[in-house]
């Protein structure tokens, strides 16, 4: 338990009961709170996943045989709306994420704020801090996976269009193969309040600037819980 609740019960046993009963109610109402979005954006994205590996797979199939192509404009027509509903989803997919992530900065910062009176009020907090830090972690680590999922996925619609027989169709469908080449080669994922691109460079960046930052922090500390230890042996041995 990270504290105790003053309930009055009659017997320890029942003391201990409530309160635990108590804590993983309020425990799942915050995970609830906090995973929701991510879960959500991830379950949602998941989606596009799919469809992007499907539209590659058409454009290897149909647009590989100039012939085909010119007898039959239905895949061609296909693939540029399924690929223009691909991105207007994505942008949706980034403008919901962009709120919920200002709204886990928000909450991030009032959840900090407990960590740190949890650490100075309870002396067994360490361990739940250890715990919560691994979690923020984890968690930060599946976003910046997905994200990179999603750019790898967009990526391969422009390479599907680059390994085309395009340059043996006609003009006309030379110029539309080009213009959706080119906006397929952009690359499309989500991005933090709108801000800082989700993937595997901006974990490894911020899990830099975290060792970067606090590691001198948390020397200071053992330090100074290494000095405290030194006095207090020192005066015992003295008393002694």
């Amino acid at each position: 338990m990270i504290y105790e609740l003053p309930i009055a019960v009659e017997t320890p046993s029942y003391f201990y009961i409530s309160n635990m009963i108590i804590h993983f109610y309020i425990y799942f109402i915050i995970l609830n709170i906090v995973l929701f979005g991510d879960l959500f954006v991830i379950q949602y994205g998941l989606h596009f996943r799919c469809e992007l590996q499907s539209i590659a797979e058409i454009i290897e199939k149909y647009l590989d045989d100039s012939q085909i192509v010119e007898k039959e404009m239905h895949p061609m027509k296909e693939i540029y709306e399924k690929h223009l509903k691909m991105l207007q989803m994505l942008k949706t997919l980034d403008d919901i994420y962009k709120h919920f992530s200002f709204t886990q900065l928000c909450t991030s910062f009032l959840c900090c704020c407990f960590l740190f009176y949890g650490t100075l009020v309870q002396e067994e907090f360490e361990g739940s801090l250890y715990m919560l830090n691994f979690i923020a972690i984890t968690q930060l680590f599946a976003l910046c996976l997905f994200g990179e999922t999603l750019v790898a996925n967009t990526e391969l619609l422009g390479i599907a269009f680059y390994h085309t027989k395009w340059y043996e169709m006609p003009t006309v469908e030379q110029k539309n193969i080009l213009f959706m080449m080119q906006i397929a080669q952009r690359h499309h994922g989500i991005k933090a309040a709108g801000l800082i691109n989700v993937n595997f460079f901006t974990f490894v960046e911020v899990m830099q600037n975290d060792f970067v930052f606090t590691g001198p922090l948390i020397l200071f500390i053992c330090f100074l819980g290494y000095e405290r230890s030194c006095i207090l042996l020192c005066n015992t041995l003295c008393t002694n």
